[in-house]
């Protein structure tokens, strides 16, 4: 075993270990298959990932990917590390609202959002919302006038090189979604959002 491929893992006198638990008598006490979580290794890499970006950058926001690990304790221990939340369904939304999360440093995510998602997304007050097309953007900006608010968006642009994905996902070029955007006038729509293709 790797030491810095698993740094929160271990042998013990022949025993696997991980977070300081011995694995084998965990499996004997809870049964199998089971899922351990090291709440001090997840910290310290929430501490870690949040100090070299504001080293780096300084006013930044740095998110946890909630798809990546959607428990309440993962959620509650990433906000409290101080960590925005990067919910892309409603039950991510639920359980960043759940655990207390700073509704502010919450973005909502995600291709296909429904109308109904986006305004449900408003009423909570999630910091931004990422658009992902022109239809995303209207509407967005349909929910935002029931609710006599202005939206507060970014906006998701491919970065001119092609990436397999279904059809719709991934974004809209600048030229597509930018003059739409302009005219809906969404907070925070005249600054888009880079997003790069994901493997």
């Amino acid at each position: 075993m790797k030491p810095e491929k698993y740094p929160f893992a271990g042998i013990k006198s022949g025993r696997l270990t991980f977070g300081g638990a011995d694995v084998a008598a965990m499996a004997k006490k809870f049964g199998t298959p089971l899922y351990l979580f090291d709440e001090d290794g997840f910290r310290s890499r929430c501490k870690s990932f949040k100090t070299a970006f504001e080293r780096e950058y300084g006013d930044v926001l740095v998110l946890f990917a909630s798809k990546s690990l959607t428990t309440l304790a993962a959620l509650a221990i990433a906000s409290d590390e101080g960590l925005g939340l990067d919910v892309a369904s409603m039950g991510e939304l639920a359980g960043a609202e759940r655990v207390g999360a700073d509704m502010s440093k919450v973005v909502l995510h995600g291709s296909f959002k429904k109308e109904e998602e986006l305004e449900r997304a408003m009423k909570a007050g999630v910091g931004r919302i990422v658009l992902d097309s022109a239809l995303e953007a209207d509407a967005a900006d349909r929910a935002a006038r029931r609710r006599g608010v202005k939206a507060k968006v970014m906006l998701r642009v491919t970065p001119g090189i092609e990436a397999r994905a279904r059809d719709g996902a991934g974004g809209q070029t600048r030229q597509q979604i930018r003059g739409p955007a302009r005219r809906r006038g969404g907070e925070g729509a005249d600054r888009p959002h880079h997003q790069e293709a994901q493997p």
